[in-house]
């Protein structure tokens, strides 16, 4: 499998070509990459990758087949990478295929953006006809998801393993801490989800933009043995905090901004 390679004095990177996907991100000054990612063993061309930063689209979830979509187990294309005093920016490209076309029947043109440098931010580009949804479906380095606190998630959410829609009604409720398998889309969220995570000395802030919803994941130990790309204790290290439009169709765009709080 294709991976691109960055080794910058800002920060190391790992992208796949197929499906443009954000393997592995460390920013300078850290010794762990803020993304969790299945080992290199279970690579295969063709099948979805486990962790970093999947492109969750034209559909998300089970709204079609293949599950989540096909633009993360597409090969992209690289278009430029620019390399600059203080990050690096590469842009890789989609357009519909004879295969793709077969999955769902509509011409598009997806361009994707990464900024990698002491911030990650990655921006998804559609142009398309067709209503489509989609995430980024960040899957983060925690170290001990038990010892791992959310807040900025806003007052309301649909639990998607109850099929319950649920309304949070104390204003001051406490950040969301994760002690069981959870699968949330939150769907009032605040632009900005703060995860402290024990594995870094200062929060980790993921901002969302252009979107519509914030997708809270982990399947703990019982869905972790039912997935062949995790072995049994990586539900323990990984979060996945993600910036979706599931309710309501994408616009043109989806971007998330990934960093340390300033006070690292």
């Amino acid at each position: 499998m294709d991976i691109i390679e960055i080794q910058h004095p800002s920060c190391h990177a790992r992208i796949a070509l197929q499906g443009a996907q954000l393997l592995e991100w460390t920013p300078h000054g850290c010794d762990h990459s803020l993304l969790w990612c299945t080992p290199d063993q279970y690579f295969q061309p063709g099948r979805a990758i486990r962790g970093g930063i999947p492109i969750c689209w034209p559909w998300f979830n089970k709204q079609g087949q293949p599950s989540h979509g096909f633009a993360r187990t597409e090969r992209w294309t690289l278009c430029t990478q620019e390399t600059l005093s203080d990050r690096v920016i590469v842009t890789l490209e989609l357009k519909d295929s004879a295969h793709t076309r077969e999955l769902w029947p509509h011409s598009f043109h997806l361009r994707l953006t990464l900024s990698l440098g002491q911030e990650c931010q990655i921006n998804l580009n559609i142009d398309c006809q067709a209503a489509s949804t989609g995430a980024l479906h960040t899957y983060l380095n925690v170290g001990d998801v038990q010892n791992t606190q959310v807040s900025g998630l806003g007052l309301a959410y649909f639990d998607s393993l109850t099929q319950q829609q649920v309304q949070i009604d104390d204003l001051d409720a406490p950040a969301l801490q994760i002690n069981q398998a959870i699968d949330r889309i939150y769907t009032t969220p605040l632009p900005l989800s703060i995860v402290r995570s024990p594995l870094f000395p200062s929060a980790i802030e993921v901002e969302h933009q252009h979107h519509q919803e914030v997708v809270v994941w982990n399947p703990w130990r019982e869905g972790a043995q039912s997935l062949s790309d995790m072995n049994t204790d990586d539900f323990q290290k990984m979060l996945c905090v993600e910036t979706a439009s599931i309710s309501h169709p994408l616009d043109t765009q989806l971007t998330m901004k990934l960093r340390l709080a300033a006070d690292h």
